[in-house]
């Protein structure tokens, strides 16, 4: 006797954004609206959900279930690891009850995202399950508006990576690259602060943290940051006129509020 295949829910990774909740698309906000189980990542146990504070005023506790997944950042490796595949097995529960999930994620979905994690997860399950990715703001662009400042433009190169291990990784990029922007770089900042001023880079360079949210600060002179513990979502923009010019972007960041 031929078995019925069974259907499953649909996952749905969303981008919320950086921090205001008015950035999201109306497509995001009708998901997150109409889907019966809320996903969303947490740092550790006793910590809130910076994603769920985002659009928690859009979810209601009493029709949705709230499903929060751990994905420490502390531990090697394999503590990471066995964290994601246990995320999966979770979410897997309502799937294939044929429940629909909306897993969401600061930023984007697809960059730098624990959404990219739980999407290999669920396809490593071994049965087909429908998924769909609503696009975010990430933090790069979120802060380029912030600052109204052209990322590239023309024939202009742009890199956009984590906060490198070493310093000296800096100067290669900014040798081939008119823009950088680098992610999350409290743990190294100190650091990269050094290079720049040894380099004569700092007027070049902008820190920003929280970006969209009513604690974003902006910071331009880096030299009052050295030493100060900054939060986990801190970027760096660098930008270079490439001809030996002041940076035209230079002054206007100077005038921006300090940290």
């Amino acid at each position: 006797m031929k078995r019925m295949k069974t259907s499953t829910g649909t996952l749905y990774g969303i981008g919320v954004g950086p921090g205001d909740p008015e950035w999201i698309t109306f497509k995001a906000h009708r998901i997150l609206t109409s889907t019966p189980v809320i996903a969303y990542p947490k740092s550790r146990p006793d910590r809130e959900s910076y994603a769920l504070n985002i659009v928690k005023e859009w979810i209601d506790p009493d029709q949705q279930e709230q499903l929060p997944l751990l994905f420490p950042m502390d531990g090697g490796e394999s503590v990471r690891r066995a964290a994601r595949e246990e995320a999966a097995r979770r979410l897997w529960q309502p799937l294939r009850e044929g429940r629909d999930v909306a897993f969401i994620t600061e930023g984007d979905p697809l960059m730098y995202s624990t959404f990219i994690h739980v999407m290999t997860g669920i396809k490593a399950q071994g049965e087909e399950v429908p998924i769909r990715v609503i696009p975010g703001v990430s933090s790069v662009h979120g802060a380029a508006a912030c600052l109204q400042l052209p990322l590239a433009e023309g024939e202009e190169k742009i890199a956009i990576l984590p906060a490198p291990a070493r310093a000296e990784e800096l100067e290669e990029w900014m040798r081939t690259h008119d823009t950088v922007v680098l992610l999350k770089v409290a743990k190294v900042l100190d650091s990269l602060i050094d290079v720049l001023s040894q380099k004569g880079w700092l007027e070049k360079a902008c820190v920003m943290t929280r970006v969209s949210t009513r604690e974003e600060v902006v910071c331009h002179d880096l030299s009052e940051l050295k030493g100060r513990t900054l939060p986990y979502f801190t970027l760096m923009i660098l930008k270079k006129d490439g001809q030996g010019r002041e940076n035209p972007w230079a002054s206007r960041w100077r005038e921006e509020r300090s940290i």
